[in-house]
């Protein structure tokens, strides 16, 4: 399995499941959760540890497929190596766990590391703006560039021809030269670029899909593991740094390793999986999931918030206020949703807190703040509502979902049935599924539905 910082998760292909022994686990309910669906329990070893683990199953895009279901059995994603101290060498193509951070990297490029489930550096530009740039273990080319930062080069470069190149293995396989005529007609060769301090030279150059400019706010390129040849490069992914220096050796080409002292977290793989199940109503294994990783690792807040979820969901609001507080206590940054639900279940269970205002008037966020003050009173039905067409962090579609939740639980908790349904029903709407407002909505309007029945 290949190494892909560009993945927000360790999964295999659906091309290759015979051949691996490996079958599907139960399925959604609702096609548009069929992006990834999830196999039944397999044995996964890392090194001396085994794990039985449920693997997130990706459909190779039809022009990939025949290319390389032969060679590719899936993917080891960002998050089941984000721990390590990482050293991509593009010197010997390889890349392994550091103890601690070489002393030597105090005289190279500081980038800051976004927290995400992929591997994204912050690029410092002018007038305090940044960039966001992925690092994609898993993409074999140079550097892509957003359509703003490519269109300033070609516009320089008017003489510039596509060309096609020879790719190589992102890490441990090879990449088949045969995909050469499908993804590496857009290609054009770029005698210089720089980005965030860092110089790139001789190396091909395109401009960046649609759904790489889409992962991100920001989002100013992609690396590649042909911009990598390039480079040495560290990665402290705890203390949310990493350095870069281009390499004074020539560029060579050839397969990369990831050697033995990688060690893979696989508590990122149990946590998806429990989302999993919840996401397509499996609750009951949702909850074993969720009660297996907190026996397993009593610090990890995830869990306790999923499982939270899940019981607010089963209606079980007491248990799931425990587990939302137990949560909140072990978060150290981002409190502000969990803050949000505790606040709803104290008052749907007659209780108060003295502190949510104060958490409220502390937060900086301007759209989770919104909904904050709302609760409190301190913001009306209109006015969320035209806040929520204003983009913060969240897209307006998935503000608008939330926005809808939380006025219907508001009315619900005001004995407006008849309101509290009409809003909720808005919120499922949106087809935010992801969204745990979505979920709750879903849940609420099934409560609604069973006491109408009675």
């Amino acid at each position: 399995m290949n190494l892909d910082t560009g993945a927000f998760s360790t999964l295999i292909t659906n091309e290759n499941m015979n051949e691996l022994g490996v079958k599907y686990g139960k399925l959604p309910v609702n096609k548009a959760d069929e992006d990834f669906l999830y196999s039944q329990p397999v044995n996964l070893s890392v090194g001396s540890e085994n794990y039985t683990v449920r693997l997130p199953i990706y459909a190779l895009p039809w022009v990939a497929r025949w290319p390389l279901a032969e060679n590719m059995y899936g993917v080891v994603g960002w998050p089941e190596v984000r721990n390590n101290i990482l050293r991509f060498d593009g010197a010997t193509h390889t890349v392994s766990a550091l103890p601690e951070l070489p002393a030597d990297t105090a005289n190279w490029v500081k980038l800051k590391i976004y927290k995400d489930n992929l591997l994204f550096l912050e690029i410092p530009l002018s007038e305090n703006k940044i960039g966001m740039v992925l690092v994609d273990t898993g993409s074999p080319e140079g550097i892509h560039l957003a359509e703003p930062q490519f269109n300033e080069w070609e516009k320089a470069h008017p003489d510039s021809k596509p060309l096609i190149f020879d790719p190589y293995s992102p890490v441990a396989n090879n990449f088949r030269d045969d995909l050469h005529d499908i993804i590496h007609d857009e290609n054009y060769w770029a005698n210089e670029v720089q980005l965030g301090g860092l110089t790139f030279t001789h190396i091909p150059l395109r401009k960046a899909w649609r759904m790489e400019a889409q992962m991100v706010d920001y989002y100013m390129g992609t690396l590649g593991m042909y911009a990598l040849g390039q480079l040495e490069l560290v990665v402290d992914n705890k203390n949310g740094w990493a350095y870069a220096r281009t390499m004074k050796e020539p560029f060579k080409k050839g397969d990369w390793t990831v050697d033995g002292s990688v060690h893979l977290n696989i508590e990122r793989l149990l946590l998806n999986a429990a989302d999993y199940n919840r996401r397509i109503g499996d609750e009951d294994s949702a909850m074993a999931d969720y009660s297996q990783l907190i026996k397993s690792n009593a610090q990890n807040w995830n869990a306790y918030a999923g499982r939270g979820i899940t019981r607010e969901v089963q209606g079980d609001f007491v248990n799931a206020l425990a587990d939302f507080e137990h949560a909140g206590q072990l978060q150290t940054e981002d409190q502000e949703y969990t803050q949000l639900f505790c606040q709803l279940l104290r008052l749907r269970l007659g209780q108060s807190s003295a502190d949510f205002a104060t958490n409220v008037h502390g937060w900086k966020k301007p759209w989770v703040k919104t909904i904050g003050q709302f609760i409190l009173g301190g913001v009306d039905e209109p006015a969320l509502l035209a806040a929520a067409e204003k983009r913060d962090i969240e897209t307006v579609n998935g503000q608008r979902c939330e926005a809808f939740y939380y006025i219907g639980a508001l009315r619900l908790l005001h004995h407006d049935l008849a309101g509290a349904r009409d809003f909720f029903q808005k919120s499922v709407a949106t087809g935010e599924r992801e969204y745990f407002e979505y979920q709750f909505a879903q849940a609420e309007l099934a409560r609604l539905d069973a006491a109408t029945k009675k």
